[in-house]
């Protein structure tokens, strides 16, 4: 502030200069972290108060639980369509995870990194854009999709361990079971962020090693 002010002067600044050739003819509250600057022959007609910003709490465990528990019921009502639509093919996935875990998990790494470069490519020759953009869109779905065989694999590993479940109520309770328990792991600081990337890279290798098993036994 250079000048004359015919009144308060309010600021939330950075840093702030008050030079000598300043006249604030009324208080002065400022909010920041340094000091201000006030140099001689500079007029403050009130006086003057210097308020320290809040910093903002660090975010707990279970910040974000509440949209953590919205994601959770969405993939559930997810899961359980797919369930009542594909009941086989969420069992044969589920299987692909635990009879070849390294192949899935090969295969999953495999799309997880090598999908969005090549539909980036596809999509810089302009020609190939439509087809680019699809196969985004089918990469965000597959993702989404792709903890619910990992969900069920471990809901069913609980409630029956050495059996296939062939009800479909306990397939259902199997998954929510499964997903509760991955959105617990998730919310574990450090150890969710790799728990949700290894349960992508399964989710998605599952998907690849029952496609081809599928087409082998034809």
């Amino acid at each position: 502030i250079t000048n004359e002010v015919g009144g308060n002067v309010e600021v939330t600044v950075d840093k702030l200069t008050i030079t000598s050739t300043a006249n604030i003819q009324g208080d002065l509250v400022y909010t920041s972290e340094n000091e201000a600057s006030i140099q001689s022959g500079a007029r403050l007609s009130g006086s003057t108060t210097h308020k320290v910003p809040e910093k903002p709490a660090a975010p707990g465990p279970f910040a974000g639980i509440q949209g953590k528990l919205l994601g959770f019921l969405m993939i559930l009502v997810v899961g359980i369509i797919v369930v009542l639509l594909a009941t086989g093919k969420v069992s044969v996935m589920a299987d692909s995870i635990q009879t070849k875990p390294w192949p899935s998990l090969g295969w999953g790494a495999l799309v997880l990194f090598v999908t969005p470069i090549a539909a980036l490519i596809v999509i810089i020759t302009i020609i190939g854009l439509p087809v680019g953009l699809i196969a985004l869109a089918l990469y965000g779905i597959a993702i989404y999709l792709s903890q619910i065989p990992v969900g069920f694999l471990i809901g069913r590993l609980i409630i029956r361990r050495n059996g296939e479940i062939k009800s479909t109520g306990l397939m259902i309770g199997a998954l929510a079971l499964g997903l509760a328990i991955l959105l617990v792991l998730r919310l574990i600081p450090y150890v969710g962020g790799l728990v949700g990337l290894l349960t992508i890279i399964f989710g998605l290798g599952a998907l690849i090693v029952s496609v081809k098993k599928s087409r082998a036994a034809a």
